[in-house]
């Protein structure tokens, strides 16, 4: 019988590749048709999204490997210039190994794969100039994408500290199918796990243990398609995630524990300031210290004026590489470098305090921006910050110097709410929630008399600005040159419309951070009321941004934000021109609950109409269950805008 020639094969082969090369470019121009139906007006869908994590002992510790694969199938144009550029990102306690990015183009003939090229790593991009992680990234291209490309990205991260958690998000700006977190372990460890906002978004687990090997699956049909929203917080408060890490485990030595408990990360943390507070206050820490506070006698006053010091003398700058991310410089290198980050702040504080004879203690603390608490799951999810924490007859007064323009009787905004983890010792700790200053701290009092000039408005305006608003203007007004300051003063102020213009503006206070803001001034405001044939029209609302926020759709799913409470109350008074007199005034209305306090009232005293409108805010998050409260409230507010008093001529 004749063998086939080496030519058959080969030709044989190249039919083959041609047959499944049609196969595949009908299969995938039919995935991409679909795709395009069932995600209209979308530019990309990621097809496969799975993050694996596999913890190994090795000589009897954990090892903490991640693997990542995800692939993004490009619908149009806009899609491709979306995915044309990727990078990796990894910390000093990172290496990347096995990158593997290749796109799937498809051709006439069937399709090709196409290496992605220009592999750079260099260090991460600094935030505004000071900032620094230790953070790098290796960054790369992918030539040749079309529309109905799938790119295609893989590659590990092995984590140098297993004491790090991690977690996995199932939402993202683009659709997501059949995203998968998996975590393999070696049966002796065990896991500390927890998930976030699955309430409206339930995600599916299982739980195997098969030869030795303890398989965790969380898995859902599809991420949650979220969208930015105006004044919403971190997208972890509302959507779904879950965070694990590792809480235990067994050696033939018995169980080992690493962070389960808030006991565990309280010693996880410890050895990270023993040597900030093991130090001795140096000579020249000791003398600055004495000198800003011997003729003070009581050590709130101390405490006080070496918070500020620090505030006055040592510039914020968050240098943060490797473990200095986590561990605190020495207290002597901050005073003599005159800079430092969070924790360089927080421990000169510290040994400032500690020069006098005063105790102080240093706190960990997240911000905001982080919706977890320690007393829910115990980890280094839950604080980004530093700060001190001084107390004194059962008042606590957190410190946080990175603000310079911060009183000492006010947490700074973004730790408001917020557990606040206080070093007391070695083996000693307390957890404490961080108020939320009522709202008769921050206030703003606007009292304004105003004359109409035919259609312009002239007026004169006094206001008393304190809280969060003094401190807002403060910091504010440090970077502002002389120059200008006028104009500085005109554009927070603004009323009327857009040709409001300032005179004889005069402000007290401002730089002061313990006390409160005032400020004076004239102004005028022209082609205001509206005149028609005998009759004026007049809106006393002057400052119609006084709710920025308007009413939220129905499809909104994140909370909204505010920055702190407050009370707001504007009196204006008009006086009614020579000649004309009262035809009728708005009606007086009001809205009241738990959340928002909103009160305008309208009399005649004599010559004059006196608007009194009052405006509180007592909530930093409020949640989409309150968005019809919140509409109503919108409804009231413009009901209220559209309504002008009325002058007659007599």
């Amino acid at each position: 019988m004749r063998l086939p020639s080496k030519n058959f094969n080969t030709s044989l082969f190249s039919l083959f590749f041609l047959l499944l090369s049609n196969v595949l470019l009908s299969q995938t121009k039919e995935d991409l048709a679909n795709y395009r139906k069932k995600y209209p007006g979308q530019h990309l869908v990621q097809t496969k999204s799975v993050h694996r994590i596999a913890i190994k002992m090795v000589k009897n510790i954990p090892t903490v490997t991640h693997f990542y694969e995800w692939d993004y199938l490009i619908l149009d144009k806009n899609g491709i210039i979306s995915l044309s550029e990727s990078s990796i990102d990894f910390s000093p306690f990172e290496t990347i190994t096995n990158i593997d990015a290749y796109s799937i183009v498809p051709t006439e003939k069937g399709s090709k794969k196409i290496e992605a090229s220009n592999f750079i790593t260099k260090d991460g991009e600094a935030d505004k100039g000071i900032f620094h992680d230790g953070t790098k990234t290796t960054s790369f291209v992918y030539g040749g994408l079309v529309e109905g490309a799938l790119r295609h990205l893989s590659y590990e991260v092995a984590v140098s500290d297993n004491s790090f958690p991690f977690g996995y998000s199932f939402y993202g700006m683009i659709p997501c199918e059949n995203p998968q977190f998996i975590i393999e372990m070696d049966s002796c460890i065990h896991l500390k796990s927890k998930l976030f906002n699955t309430e409206k978004f339930p995600i599916n687990f299982s739980e195997t243990l098969n030869k030795g090997k303890r398989i965790m699956t969380w898995k859902t049909a599809e991420d949650l398609i979220i969208k930015s929203e105006e004044m919403a917080p971190n997208n972890r408060f509302y959507a779904p995630h879950v965070l694990a890490q590792i809480a235990y485990y067994y050696t033939k030595n018995g169980r080992q524990q690493l962070i389960e408990t808030i006991s565990d990360l309280h010693n996880n943390y410890k050895k990270n300031i023993a040597e900030v507070e093991n130090e001795t206050p140096s000579k020249e820490i000791t003398e600055i210290a004495d000198s800003i506070t011997k003729n003070l006698t009581s050590n709130f006053d101390k405490v006080q004026a070496i918070y500020y010091w620090v505030q006055d003398h040592i510039k914020y700058i968050a240098f943060e590489e490797g473990d200095g991310g986590f561990v605190p410089r020495q207290p002597s290198r901050i005073i003599e470098k005159r800079y430092g980050d969070c924790k360089d702040m927080a421990s000169l504080i510290y040994s400032m305090t500690k020069a006098v004879h005063i105790p102080t203690y240093l706190t960990w603390i997240g911000s905001r921006s982080l919706p977890y608490k320690y007393s829910e799951f115990p980890s280094s999810f839950c604080d980004n910050h530093m700060i001190t924490t001084y107390k004194e007859n059962g008042n606590y007064y957190f410190l946080d110097a990175t603000n310079s323009f911060q009183p000492i009787v006010l947490p700074t905004g973004f730790i408001q709410e917020k557990e606040a983890f206080i070093h007391l010792g070695p083996n000693e700790f307390e957890i404490v929630n961080v108020p939320v200053p009522d709202r008769k701290i921050t206030r703003m009092v606007d009292s304004t008399f105003i004359q109409l000039q035919e259609k312009n408005l002239v007026g004169t305006t006094r206001s008393i600005s304190t809280g969060y608003y003094h401190i807002y203007l403060g910091n504010l007004a440090k970077s502002v040159p002389v120059k200008e300051y006028h104009n500085f003063i005109t554009s927070i102020n603004e009323r009327g419309n857009n040709s409001f213009s300032i005179t004889n503006e005069k402000v007290t206070g401002m730089d002061d951070r313990d006390g409160l803001t005032k400020m004076s001034f004239d102004w005028k405001v022209q082609n205001y009321a509206t005149v028609l044939d005998n009759e004026i029209y007049v809106n006393m609302i002057l400052n119609k941004d006084f709710v920025q926020q308007g009413e939220f759709k129905k499809t909104r799913i994140a909370p909204y934000e505010m920055e702190n409470h407050f009370s707001d109350t504007y009196v204006t008074t008009l006086t009614i021109p020579s000649g004309y007199k009262l035809k009728s005034l708005p009606q007086n209305n009001t809205f009241d609950n738990d959340f928002v306090h909103y009160s305008i009232n309208y009399k005649q005293t004599g010559n004059s109409i006196v608007m009194t409108l009052s405006f509180d805010l007592t909530f930093l998050l409020l949640a989409p269950e309150r968005f019809e409260e919140w509409n109503n409230f919108i409804k009231t507010k413009k009901a209220a805008l559209a309504e002008s008093v009325v002058l007659i001529k007599q």
